[in-house]
């Protein structure tokens, strides 16, 4: 959970200590490392919006979280998107980074990628598999079902609603890929 919900001091060693509670972790139950937001606190006063360079990302094992089961939906129970907490963690200065206002501390081509540019190639799957599973889903009961006296498979609207929805789908992942490549192109040529 990205979201600047714990708080951080400063460690004398250069890192931080981390106190906090995140929800919404999915799979954090099979984790073996967490990344969280947290706001680097000036004593015990939150730093202002226009100290905005305070916010950053700790990196921390597993063992130095607890999850907390909070996760008790109808739907989605396989993602286990439990809160976790972090009471006093220790988080040495090489397991920090601030993605949104500072540079990569590594070189390399995928470190000169804004943070949101990374952020839309994370989270450009998750609706391009929802769509391919629903299609898939439908396609597989349109056979069993009926309306009527015909199965749902065999009904020309249904079967041009189907073809549509395929077309979409297969536009939105070529588009997907198609404006992925051309901006890891243009970062590998920028870097020769």
């Amino acid at each position: 959970m990205f979201a600047p919900l714990g708080k951080a001091t400063p460690d004398p060693g250069g890192g931080l200590v981390v106190d906090g509670r995140w929800p919404f972790n999915s799979g954090c139950r099979n984790a073996s490392w967490f990344a969280n937001g947290v706001m680097v606190m000036d004593g015990d006063k939150r730093p202002s919006s226009r100290r905005a360079s305070r916010l950053a990302a700790v990196f921390v094992p597993a063992a130095d979280v607890e999850v907390l089961d909070t996760w008790d939906v109808a739907g989605l129970r396989g993602t286990g998107s439990n809160d976790v907490r972090m009471a006093g963690v220790r988080v040495p200065p090489e397991y920090t980074a601030n993605p949104i206002f500072e540079s990569a501390k590594l070189d390399g081509t995928i470190f000169r990628w804004s943070f949101f540019a990374l952020m839309g190639v994370l989270f450009a799957g998750f609706p391009l598999g929802i769509a391919r599973r629903a299609i898939d889903e439908f396609v597989t009961v349109a056979p069993h079902k009926s309306r009527g006296s015909r199965p749902l498979a065999e009904e020309q609207s249904v079967q041009l609603t189907v073809a549509r929805a395929e077309g979409q789908l297969r536009s939105a992942h070529a588009f997907v890929q198609d404006t992925l490549g051309r901006a890891w192109d243009r970062t590998l040529a920028a870097t020769r």
